[in-house]
């Protein structure tokens, strides 16, 4: 029988016996893996049909596709000869997977894209989930060591971040970058030396408790300086602003911008000796410099305390100035603010850095263990004893002062010390608007005192710059320098924590 015979009975299924016989033999032959070849010189036709079971099989020739859409292909339509199906091979790889599946390429029955799509899908079924979860470990892998890189780089600017906003904070809180609490260390030494003071301590009382030695104030102190509380503040007498070098340049600033008060402190014009009062950036000053012994002298030659010109008067010189100033008809009110020794020690360094030629190349170590730097100034200056070992009773001469002739603040607390003052003097701007404005209407008040608000805000923003630049070339301060300093400055240390306490009742006594 002629290959065109044997393929025309297995397409239609008919025939003999013998016929039947053969495809049943056939078919084993195919089930077995054999190949059935056919040619046939009408039809030109190459099979290489594959057993899928036992249904019957769908040899497809040219002529069966005539109206068959060619987009039914998964080859090329173009490949191989017109009429033929290809003998090329389709290889799939299925979501990454080395293995591949091979299929005839050309055109194919319904059966055949059936059995493709079933294992295409048993593969992604199988294959997809490993494969994404290992795409997905290497993306988190890459994307997690990226930002350690980040964040490894951004760690040192952020550690710089945070310090400038701890910085800041205690500037704002404090008036300054450091923050010396070592009060504890000096509060049993100021209880031992006054009396009652313990208990003072206890009930902020200690302006009631005088030093147990013998203290005696000199003539000038005595006389010249009125008692600010046992004696209401009078128009007649005159504020003196004891200026502790380093500690009272912001409450001059404070003064003159905010409270519009005429200073006689060190403002002098250059070659004109005249009494008068100038001004400067819009802050008014009486023509003297009262930081110096010639210039205090000068001023008193001039008449500065019978002309009336000054509001307040400022100066370094306690003694010289209230001896050259003022007299038992010109009294002055003595107020002052002081500050931790270390930290006006640092900003002694810092302004003679940058002023001084001298100092240019000293480091703050070399600057502290040097005579340059001042010891026990605040001590020295309120006792009148610049060079002299001090002892025991200076500190508490020093002490009495403070207790009994002088209104106290501290530069680690500008603003509560502004309030003290302005209260006590009464240069509040609603009592300055009182005073001063005739028909004064409520807008007129609220602008006064916002004025007064924003200024004083300014000053201390421009305190806090002037700390914050301090810190940036000082640094902080290691045990071994804060230690030396508090030795050449122990008087002053206690005196300053015993100031602590008179400016804490103080604000209270002033309040009622």
């Amino acid at each position: 029988m002629s290959g065109e015979t044997e393929l025309e009975l297995i397409e239609s299924g008919e025939g003999d016996g013998e016929n039947s016989q053969d495809n049943d033999s056939e078919r084993d032959e195919i089930a077995n893996g054999s190949s059935l070849s056919s040619s046939s010189s009408d039809h030109g036709v190459n099979v290489n049909p594959t057993y899928y079971g036992d249904d019957d099989i769908d040899l497809i020739y040219d002529e069966d596709l005539s109206d068959v859409n060619k987009n039914v292909s998964l080859g090329n339509s173009n490949s191989g000869s017109d009429g033929d199906l290809s003998t090329e091979v389709v290889e799939l790889e299925v979501c990454g997977d080395s293995s591949h599946s091979s299929y005839a390429k050309g055109y194919i029955d319904d059966e055949i894209v059936e059995d493709v799509m079933r294992n295409a899908d048993q593969r992604l079924n199988a294959d997809k989930p490993r494969w994404c979860t290992t795409k997905f470990i290497a993306y988190a892998v890459g994307v997690t060591s990226v930002l350690m890189i980040i964040i490894g780089l951004s760690l040192p600017m952020e550690k710089d971040t945070i310090e400038k906003i701890r910085i800041a904070e205690k500037i704002k809180d404090k008036g300054t970058a450091y923050d010396f609490d070592d009060r504890d260390e000096y509060a049993a030494s100021i209880a031992s030396e006054t009396h009652g003071a313990e208990k003072a301590i206890q009930t902020s009382t200690i302006m009631e408790y005088k030093i147990p030695h013998d203290v005696n104030f000199p003539p000038w102190i005595e006389h010249y300086l009125v008692e600010p509380f046992k004696h209401p503040y009078s128009k007649d007498e005159t504020p003196f602003f004891w200026q502790v070098p380093f500690a009272g340049d912001v409450f001059q600033s404070f003064m003159t911008a905010c409270n519009k008060k005429v200073l006689a402190s060190n403002h002098k014009m250059v070659n004109n000796n005249t009494m008068m009062i100038h001004t400067e950036e819009n802050h008014k000053y009486v023509n003297v410099d009262l930081s110096t012994t010639r210039g205090i002298e000068s001023a008193a030659q001039l008449g500065l305390p019978e002309l009336g010109l000054a509001e307040v008067i400022v100066s370094n010189k306690l003694h010289l100035a209230t001896t050259a100033l003022l007299d038992a008809i010109h009294k002055g009110r003595l107020f002052t603010a002081l500050r931790h020794p270390v930290d006006r020690s640092i900003s002694e360094y810092y302004y003679s850095k940058l002023n001084d030629p001298q100092f240019k190349n000293f480091s703050l170590q070399k600057f502290v263990h040097s005579d340059h730097m001042k010891e026990n100034w605040m001590t020295r200056s309120l006792v009148n004893n610049p060079k002299l070992p001090l002892v025991r009773d200076d500190l508490s001469l020093a002490k009495e002062i403070l207790r009994q002739r002088c209104v106290v603040g501290l530069h680690e607390n500008i603003e509560l010390s502004f309030n003290l003052f302005e209260r006590y003097f009464g240069w509040t701007a609603e009592a300055e608007i009182t005073e001063n404005v005739r028909g004064y209407s409520a807008k007129d008040l609220k602008d006064a005192v916002d004025a007064h608000d924003t200024c004083k805000r300014d000053v201390l923003k421009k305190e806090q710059s002037y700390a914050f630049d301090i810190h940036k070339l000082v640094g902080d301060i290691d045990e071994e320098l804060y230690s030396k300093i508090v030795e050449k400055n122990k008087f002053d240390m206690e005196l300053f924590w015993y100031a602590n306490y008179l400016f804490e009742e103080q604000q209270r006594l002033v309040t009622i």
